[in-house]
């Protein structure tokens, strides 16, 4: 859930590539406002019943987030629709290798 949250505020503060591509239409008329309320509430969703790990998993999804976008703007100066889709894996890798982590650690005390 994390994941799916990142896409719509990469949209919205990320220039599409293509001009014609699917993902150009809706970053054209999607309002930067809502896509941060639409992350915030999603990710709120996703982290509020999982406690601290669910925060430290939000961290994670942060932190990946903001490095693949910036990656994205800097080598190919904005984005595509496979852009969005490796920033779903990846941040979901992310996630769950530190719940993972955190996990392991906590079983093992």
């Amino acid at each position: 859930m994390l994941a799916r949250a990142a896409v719509p505020l990469l949209f919205a503060q990320t220039p599409c590539l293509r001009a014609h591509g699917l993902g150009a239409d809706l970053a054209q008329y999607q309002s930067r406002a809502g896509a941060r309320r639409v992350t915030a509430l999603t990710g709120l969703a996703a982290m509020v019943p999982a406690g601290p790990y669910g925060l430290l998993a939000g961290a994670a999804a942060a932190v990946v987030y903001l490095l693949m976008r910036r990656a994205f703007v800097r080598r190919l100066g904005g984005m595509t629709g496979d852009c969005a889709g490796a920033l779903i894996e990846v941040i979901e890798a992310a996630s769950l290798i530190t719940l993972t982590y955190l996990g392991s650690n906590i079983s093992t005390r």
